[in-house]
């Protein structure tokens, strides 16, 4: 697997990888576990602080949005931050596998206030890529509208970050489930 064009921001980046073939192979079968792995390397790589434990926490989705006559989708997420599902914080990354719209259907990222735009993140890719953003989950973000006939197909995969907070609550829920023995 290959790692293209990464760019480092404030609390993001985004890059491709550079053959389809390394996340999908010759079917596409067991596609969540195989980017489930390849999702934590590629954070592990970047030195995300999420927890080395595989499975711990672990959330994964695929997100479609599809449009077969010219109209507007607007996303269904309010601009958010992710992490709501974690006692701790989480960082997140996300594979856009295809978008066809005609327009938008790209990821905002916005500042602290939630109302600044920071950058519009085009996630339509070329030559085959899979165009890929890694997030600190504390950014807010959400889709941008997309405009007429296409499809854009996402995995997103969010994992908690094993700071002070995570090492804590984890020895905590551990010596609770000595006392109810």
């Amino acid at each position: 697997m290959e790692l293209e064009n990464m760019k480092i921001n404030e609390g993001y980046m985004t890059g491709n990888i550079k053959y389809k073939e390394d996340i999908f192979g010759n079917e596409e079968g067991e596609i969540t576990e195989r980017l489930k792995r390849l999702s934590r390397n590629i954070l592990l790589k970047y030195n995300y602080n999420i927890s080395k434990e595989v499975g711990y926490n672990d959330i994964g989705e695929y997100h479609e949005y599809k449009l077969e006559t010219i109209r507007e989708i607007n996303s269904k997420w309010e601009i958010h931050p992710d992490g709501s599902n974690f006692h701790n914080s989480c960082s997140t990354i996300i594979f856009y596998l295809e978008n066809t719209f005609q327009q938008g259907g790209g990821l905002i990222i916005y500042d602290k206030d939630k109302k600044t735009i920071k950058e519009i993140i085009n996630t339509k890719s070329d030559n085959g890529e899979v165009k890929m953003v890694l997030l600190d989950g504390k950014v807010p973000h959400n889709m941008e509208s997309a405009h007429g006939i296409g499809i854009r197909r996402s995995y997103v995969f969010q994992y908690e970050n094993n700071d002070e907070e995570f090492t804590k609550y984890k020895n905590y829920l551990l010596e609770l489930k000595k006392k109810n023995k």
